[in-house]
């Protein structure tokens, strides 16, 4: 009895000591959060690190030890202590998730991974973990994983604009456009004032050529971001695609005006203002288009296209000197199928001021680089004809005609008539 009765008293005095251990602990962890909540991360720090000395089990104080070192941006002494309290809880929701918040924090992704998989596992129901797991699987282009998550956010708050707006990138980096356009509208209905959603929105709806809902998205837009030159840009290149190229002019103009001072956008300007001149037939539009171009290549040495077009430009003013440089210009450039019509334009240039040997060259480098335009067969053929090469130039005449059937008419007529007059 007097046994029974000591190992009942040595128990109520353990537990209450324990009791006490804990109430006491809690109280201490209760101050390190007041520091941490002040910025006193080094207080925080020292009271948490007693606390382990006494216990190394005590998870709470590990998990905020860890949080402190993740606040100071040691996320490799955080990661450390908070591995050490997941060995303790390995099923902790809580614990995973901080664990995987620090390895993505840290750039460690496919830990994040591992970690985060688990605690969505253990705990389907926390938004914070799917939320932080769906991030990890987008920086893995893990798109259809991660946009399977955001269906599930979606279908617990279907009035929350950022699911959608982060499913729709999934779908659209996956390649199916469609649902990406039908997320993004519910995520700019949610949320017009959203710029991502808006620009994003607007060039997938311009990729599939519905280029009037896109302008409206952009004009949405620009009733809450007015003075942003990047909605004007993107409502430029709808213009241009529309070829209304009066409003791409007005448009690039009104970015310019809100600050993109680019290489590319004064190019945009220049090749909206020669289009706007050949259909209105205007040498205002023409000088203009050069100084913009001008002021392009200063800026970006490098573009053939805007060389191509100051060389169209100088050309059409008959400065054939100036155009050929240009031209010569883009064709170092260029390595694309572009080359081909630039070689081409070069041809001509010489052909105007009389030196067909140069022309016939670069009309044959054209050939080269586009086959498949089969006016080139024809300046070739002239080439020949003004260098007095009957031979060639009738084979060439003929080729043009046989392999191009449908082309230029007044080509056609022009290739037929000096077939007889060659023969």
């Amino acid at each position: 009895m007097g046994k029974m009765y000591f190992y009942t008293l040595m128990l109520f005095f353990t537990l209450t000591f324990y009791s006490f251990c804990q109430s006491n602990s809690w109280i201490e962890i209760k101050e390190a959060k007041a520091f941490m909540i002040d910025g006193n991360y080094q207080d925080a720090i020292s009271i948490l690190n007693s606390l382990i000395l006494n216990d190394s089990s005590n998870t709470d104080a590990l998990y905020y030890l860890g949080l402190n070192f993740q606040a100071l941006s040691n996320f490799n002494k955080a990661a450390g202590i908070l591995y050490q309290a997941v060995r303790i809880k390995p099923n902790d929701s809580k614990l995973l998730y901080s664990l995987g918040d620090n390895y993505f924090s840290s750039g460690l992704i496919n830990q994040a991974d591992t970690v985060l998989t688990k605690a969505n596992s253990i705990d389907p129901g926390n938004i914070d973990i799917q939320i932080l797991l769906a991030k990890v699987l987008i920086n893995e282009k893990q798109w259809l994983n991660a946009a399977s998550i955001y269906s599930l956010l979606i279908a617990k708050d279907t009035s929350n604009s950022y699911f959608y707006e982060q499913a729709a990138k999934c779908q659209s980096e996956f390649g199916n456009i469609d649902q990406a356009i039908s997320l993004y509208i519910t995520a700019n209905r949610l949320n017009p004032r959203n710029l991502n959603t808006t620009l994003e929105l607007s060039y997938l709806l311009y990729l599939k050529k519905k280029y009037y809902p896109a302008i409206m998205v952009v004009n949405n837009g620009l009733k809450y971001y007015g003075l942003t030159a990047i909605l004007y840009s993107r409502k430029a290149d709808i213009y241009m695609k529309l070829e209304d190229y009066t409003e791409a002019v007005v448009n690039y103009n009104a970015a310019l005006f809100y600050g993109d001072t680019s290489a590319e956008n004064y190019k945009n300007i220049g090749i909206s203002l020669y289009w706007k001149g050949l259909e209105e037939t205007t040498a205002n539009d023409f000088h203009s288009a050069i100084n913009f171009l001008e002021h392009s290549a200063e800026i970006n040495p490098k573009d053939a296209v805007t060389y191509f077009y100051l060389g169209a430009l100088y050309k059409g003013f008959k400065e054939y000197s100036k155009s050929l440089n240009y031209f010569i210009k883009a064709s170092e450039i260029l390595k694309d199928p572009f080359l081909g019509n630039t070689y081409v334009q070069i041809g001509a240039v010489y052909q105007l001021e009389g030196k067909f040997k140069n022309a016939l060259e670069n009309y044959q480098y054209a050939l080269q680089e586009n086959p498949s335009d089969k006016s080139t067969l024809f300046y070739i053929g002239n080439s020949y004809d003004k260098l007095k090469n009957n031979k060639m130039a009738l084979f060439y005449f003929k080729k043009f005609i046989k392999e191009s059937p449908n082309g230029d008419k007044k080509l056609l007529v022009f290739a037929k008539s000096r077939i007889e007059a060659l023969k």
